[in-house]
């Protein structure tokens, strides 16, 4: 899916295990590019992060802030990815 958004939200959790962190990264689309529009919100998840005083770092990884504005391409929502952006950096304008 290619979409025009604004992120509007980031929340970083623990796995149900507690061995793993993701940033839930939560954007709201203003425009849909190319794909079937699901919702006006689209969630994705990026590995690592910090929750309290614990963190996951993945090298290379860049989070959208709150407030970014772009256009996003992204892999299958569904599929758990490092980095569910396509070509991680690659995967945002």
């Amino acid at each position: 899916m290619i979409f025009e958004g604004e992120v509007v939200s980031s929340e970083a959790k623990w796995n149900r295990d507690k061995t793993n962190i993701t940033t839930f990264i939560t954007f709201r689309v203003k425009d849909i590019i190319k794909g079937e529009p699901r919702s006006s919100r689209v969630m994705l998840g990026f590995a690592g992060g910090t929750v309290g005083e614990i963190g996951l770092q993945v090298s290379a990884m860049v989070y959208p802030p709150v407030g970014e504005n772009g256009i996003y391409f992204f892999e299958n929502p569904g599929q758990q990815l490092v980095n569910p952006l396509v070509g991680w950096g690659q995967g945002h304008f």
